[in-house]
Formats: structure tokens, C-alpha cells, sequence
């Protein structure tokens, strides 16, 4: 089990969750920290503190850790009950990722085939994306439209650092969002993303309000659910749990955001 059922005893006594939480799958950072700046000036340690930088790189390694080998990898990123920063974790672990990709190109096993190691940032949370204001964008051409419109891959990714971090923004909806997360074009466009990409970072709204995560379960190598200290109650987080689990959801472990 991703999670540790005997860790959520210490939550405290009104429910909610403090950084004296710990399990073996549970990670207690301030991580909410994101500064947006202009894209013109971005370099990828441009959104991280000192301190939040050395917190992205623990909760790196743990995930590094914790995932399946592979050419490709996609993590998806959702609070449990909203308002927890999980955004702000997704932005910063990609700017980390993107910062220690070395260039070169891993081999896809018994294909014969090769991609680059770079990254690639996805808003899936299409109800209140945050991703674009971080880069200073507009939330425009971006995953819904992708969906909808069937524009390529290439034409809605933005290039922050060129062939090496990627991102595409949640887009502006004009049908219904459920139905754009159980449309075969998601499958198909995280496939051809796995194809172009190292590493895949979705950002998902909170699952117990907007499940959207559900249908794409089954191409996700693992999930991190996000709380807030002292915001969180226990009840979302095994709700959260449970929809993940039922599910066959790969669930990786649990980030407390010490950030107040």
C-alpha cells in the first residue's frame, strides 16, 4: 500500500495533519514556494529558495526512488481536498528535474529507439490552473485544446528551456472537463508524449473534488497526494486514498506542505 495506515494515527486531534506525521511514504516539506517571473528571464532555479530547493531535491530523490524503471516516466501530482499548493510542488519538482537532465539520450528497452532526457510539465487541473501564471503565459492553446481541436503535440508545447523543459498549459475548455479526461485523445497524447519525453509531470486538481485523474490511472507510473499542515483533514486524505487504490492507481506516497 502507497501509503501507511498506522502513520495517519498522529494526525492531530481535530483531523488535521502536522509536520509530526511521518511514514516511510510520507514527506513533510515546505514546498509551496513558487515565484512567477517573466519567461524571457526564466532560468530554471529562478522559482526555488535556497531551502525550498533543497526540499524539492529530498522529495526528488525519494520519488526517483520509489518509481519503476523505465525510458519514460509520468507523475501525477493532486491535493486531497484543494488549497494545498500542489501546483507550486508539481512547478518546482519539474524546475528540478529540468536543472539535473543531463542531455543525453536514454535508450527505450527492446525498441532500438532512443528520446532525450528532458521534461515535460502538463496543467491538467483544467478547473483553476495556476501552471501559466508561474511562467507568466496565458493559459491559452494548451491541453484542452489539444483535446479538442486535435492540434499536435509540438504546437501547444512551450519551450522554457529549448529541447529541454517543456510545458503546456491547461488550455481553455469549451466542452465538459470530464468528458475531455475520458476521451481516448488523453491516452493518446500521454502516449506520444512518452515517446518525446523523459519525465511527465501532470498537476491534477484536488481528487476528491474533480476525480479527473481517474481515467488515465492505468498510464500513470505514480501519484503523489498533497496535504496541507493544519489545512488537511484526515478523513480527505484516506478518501483519497481509497479512490486511488480501488482503482489500481499506482500511489507513490504523501507530501505534507509545511507552508503556512
Amino acid at each position: 500500500m502507497g501509503l501507511y495506515t498506522e502513520a495517519f494515527k498522529k494526525a492531530q486531534d481535530d483531523g488535521r495533519f502536522d509536520s509530526s506525521f511521518h511514514g516511510n511514504n510520507v514527506f513533510a516539506e515546505n514546498l509551496n514556494t513558487a515565484l512567477p517571473v517573466k519567461r524571457s528571464q526564466y532560468t530554471v532555479a529562478s522559482t526555488l529558495s535556497v531551502g525550498n530547493y533543497q526540499a524539492i531535491g529530498r522529495l526528488h530523490e525519494k520519488i526517483e526512488y520509489l518509481l519503476p524503471t523505465g525510458a519514460s516516466r509520468v507523475i501525477a501530482f493532486c491535493g486531497c481536498s484543494g488549497n494545498e499548493g500542489t501546483s507550486a510542488v508539481a512547478h518546482n519538482l519539474s524546475a528540478y528535474y529540468a536543472q539535473h537532465a543531463n542531455h543525453k539520450s536514454v535508450s527505450i528497452p527492446n525498441s532500438g529507439k532512443s528520446v532525450p532526457h528532458n521534461i515535460l510539465l502538463i496543467d491538467c487541473n483544467l478547473h483553476s490552473p495556476q501552471q501559466h501564471t508561474y511562467f507568466n503565459q496565458k493559459a491559452q492553446h494548451g491541453l484542452a485544446e489539444i483535446i479538442e481541436t486535435n492540434a499536435p503535440l509540438s504546437r501547444s508545447t512551450s519551450w522554457i528551456v529549448p529541447m529541454q523543459y517543456g510545458f503546456i498549459s491547461a488550455g481553455r475548455p469549451k466542452s465538459s472537463i470530464s468528458g475531455i479526461f475520458k476521451s481516448d485523445k488523453v491516452q493518446n497524447l500521454l502516449k506520444k508524449a512518452k515517446e518525446a519525453f523523459t519525465t511527465i509531470i501532470l498537476d491534477f486538481a484536488a481528487i476528491t473534488i474533480h476525480p479527473d485523474i481517474i481515467p488515465l490511472l492505468s498510464r500513470i507510473d505514480g501519484v503523489m497526494l498533497v496535504c496541507k499542515e493544519k489545512h488537511t483533514k484526515q478523513e480527505s486524505v484516506l478518501r483519497a486514498q481509497k479512490i486511488i487504490e480501488q482503482r489500481n492507481g499506482k500511489l507513490l506516497g504523501l507530501i505534507i506542505n509545511t507552508n503556512q
